[in-house]
């Protein structure tokens, strides 16, 4: 049974959504993580790792990329979109007996389709 429910002041009934599909467009910065994935040898990358195989990347014309996207901005984009999963957590050690959690990505099948 569905009851229609409120949203700002409005009344929206549940039968009026559309069939259950994502409407997500593959944007340039998404198609670059999917081609440093598969640039690599490795299935599954942490987020500093696909970040410099993103600066190493070259244009068609086998140029350097000019501007490149910040670290913030590649693992905001790797949570967003469904193209990629999170496999899991990985323990790194960085300078001064200091470590971290890091997380580990890997290309979903909706990112594998296109």
């Amino acid at each position: 049974m569905n009851f229609p429910r409120k949203g700002f002041g409005l009344l929206i009934g549940c039968d009026i959504m559309k069939e259950n599909k994502l409407y997500w467009k593959r944007n340039r910065i998404c198609t670059r993580i999917i081609r440093a994935f598969s640039e690599s040898e490795k299935k599954s990358l942490t987020t500093k790792e696909i970040f410099h195989l993103m600066l190493d990347q070259t244009n068609r014309h086998g140029a350097k990329y000019i501007s490149n996207f910040t670290m913030q901005k590649v693992s905001q984009i790797l949570n967003k979109y469904p193209f990629f999963e999170k496999v899991g957590m990985q323990y790194v050690k960085s300078a001064g007996n200091n470590g971290m959690q890091v997380c580990v990505w890997k290309v979903s099948k909706l990112g594998e389709e296109k």
